[in-house]
């Protein structure tokens, strides 16, 4: 029996099915194209039916210097948009292009890229007719085909059938798509305008729990006491602080290296005074309620710290006023409360 390969003849290759991918490419001039990444895709899953949802995919290439670094990320439409990043250098753009179009296929349907990509088959050829009279054959030494050429993304094998990603370097710490992280931490510093007299500023704590592209957030803030003095008598004065906290929903549409998102929610706490220069010094207190809207960015210095910030808004419904007996009033909060929130987040794998 002889073999035969049929790795540059017989039967065309089937046709690939358009993947189920919306790929966003962002990349220099002469890297492949959106297109090409995309017929890539394509090719890696083969002619295979996949049953998988849609990926949604972000890629950003960028060079450095010879190199190319791209920015990968993606998530699962169908699993309400939970996702991954990765990070990854290569020699040329088209090794990192390569290497974005393997990984979203695996995502797509590992199976369809382990099948697709295994070699030819090897089938027997019909036996030769034999001569009247018969010649016994001469002993020769078997002659063992060449291997065919592997294929260009992979290649070779590892033990679970799939290649691996072909570049130069890689983020060793991150798996291949990193899921999100179910729960954060921080703490930062609010510059508020309008609770109390001038610009006050005070710590913040922070923290939350991710649901896709939704997360819940508990935010503590704390604006030590500010003065306000009376026009007459001059000696008269008070001293106003702020205990808050709220709650808010933020929509985060895509989390990537660098975020954005949208909160809205309700604060909630007590706003202290404290007379000074009086004949009786009183403290009092005040509600402090209203909505709260918040717009934030994000970016992930790490998997696991990233640096934020937020301009917020907060409409108190009451705005306290306090007043000293004789005197007047001394402060009363504006109709709309504006603050400025850097902060550095932790976040929980």
């Amino acid at each position: 029996m002889l073999l035969a390969m049929f790795s540059a003849i017989g039967p065309g290759p089937a046709v690939a099915q358009e993947p189920p991918v919306e790929l966003t490419w962002e990349a220099p001039q002469d890297c492949p194209t959106a297109d090409e990444v995309r017929a890539e895709i394509a090719r890696l899953l083969g002619p295979s039916e996949t049953s998988r949802g849609t990926i949604v995919a972000r890629a950003v290439v960028v060079q450095e210097g010879e190199a190319f670094r791209l920015e990968l990320r993606a998530a699962d439409a169908s699993a309400g948009g939970a996702g991954g990043s990765r990070s990854l250098t290569g020699e040329s753009c088209r090794t990192v292009a390569d290497a974005a179009a393997l990984i979203v296929a695996l995502m797509i349907d590992p199976e369809a890229v382990a099948v697709a990509q295994a070699g030819s088959p090897v089938v027997d050829a019909p036996p030769l007719a034999e001569s009247t009279p018969p010649i016994p054959p001469p002993a020769v030494e078997p002659v063992v085909p060449p291997s065919p050429s592997p294929p260009r993304a992979a290649p070779e094998e590892t033990a679970s059938g799939l290649a691996p990603v072909p570049v130069a370097a890689t983020t060793a710490s991150s798996p291949l798509v990193r899921a999100e992280s179910p729960a954060f931490v921080g703490a930062g510093i609010v510059g508020d305008l309008g609770s109390l007299p001038g610009l006050a500023f005070g710590p913040s704590l922070h923290g939350g729990l991710v649901f896709g592209a939704l997360d819940l957030r508990l935010r503590l803030l704390f604006l030590p006491p500010r003065r306000s003095a009376a026009e007459a008598p001059p000696t008269a004065a008070g001293d106003l602080w702020l205990f808050a906290g709220g709650v808010a929903v933020c929509w985060t549409p895509l989390r990537a290296r660098i975020e954005l998102g949208a909160c809205g929610g309700l604060e909630g706490g007590v706003m202290l005074g404290e007379g000074s220069g009086v004949t009786r010094s009183v403290r009092d207190g005040a509600p402090w309620i209203g909505p709260w809207a918040v717009a934030r960015a994000a970016f992930e210095v790490t998997p696991w710290l990233a640096a934020s910030v937020a301009l917020e808004a907060m409409v108190p419904l009451n705005r306290p006023a306090f007043v000293i007996e004789g005197v007047g009033t001394i402060h009363r909060a504006g109709p709309v409360v504006g603050r400025l929130a850097p902060a550095l987040e932790v976040r929980f794998p």
